[in-house]
């Protein structure tokens, strides 16, 4: 994925406002953007449309990555119609090689994610390559296993990115993120 996002023209520091199901496909895009040194725009799923065209709006994104039928809003969203380049979130099969990995700061832009809104306009949250490897430290602790690699039902999806880094395996609910309160 990161080469082909970079034959594409995704370079450090770009903003990629992502809107993918969360899977296995989100986290091979992640570790892709984190490889480029690309920012990943996360938009909050509970907001919807407005969530969506906010973070567009707020970010100015120079590209955006969707999958399902996120993919098909961009003609009729103006905020996403603004965004210069839409990548593909599957790589060609072959014909590609492995990007270098982008040499960044540890106080480099990782994520950005928003507030819900409760208390006026949703706002951005910026988490750096550190905070986000700190994060991960101290969630790991928790998850640590005794004898070996488990296997764990992960509610939090930032989770998954600790059982992966510990060789877990993340099982994922199959639920809407925008809508917790339908979980049966």
């Amino acid at each position: 994925l990161a080469s082909a996002w970079t034959a594409r023209g995704l370079v450090k520091g770009d903003r990629v406002l992502v809107c993918m199901k969360v899977g296995f496909g989100l986290y091979a895009a992640l570790v892709a953007l984190w490889r480029i040194g690309a920012v990943a725009v996360f938009p909050e799923p509970a907001l919807g449309h407005f969530g969506l065209r906010h973070a567009a709006t707020t970010t100015a994104p120079n590209a955006y990555l969707a999958d399902s039928w996120y993919r098909f809003l961009k003609p009729f969203l103006g905020e996403l119609r603004r965004i210069p380049m839409t990548l593909p979130a599957s790589a060609p099969s072959s014909g590609t090689s492995s990007a270098p990995l982008a040499d960044l700061a540890p106080d480099a832009p990782a994520l950005i994610s928003f507030t819900s809104g409760s208390t006026g306009q949703p706002k951005a949250i910026v988490r750096s390559h550190r905070l986000l490897a700190a994060q991960n430290d101290a969630v790991a602790r928790l998850l640590r296993p005794a004898g070996g690699p488990t296997v764990d039902l992960v509610a939090f999806p930032v989770f998954v990115l600790a059982e992966l880094a510990l060789g877990n395996t993340a099982v994922l609910p199959d639920w809407t993120l925008g809508r917790p309160d339908a979980v049966t």
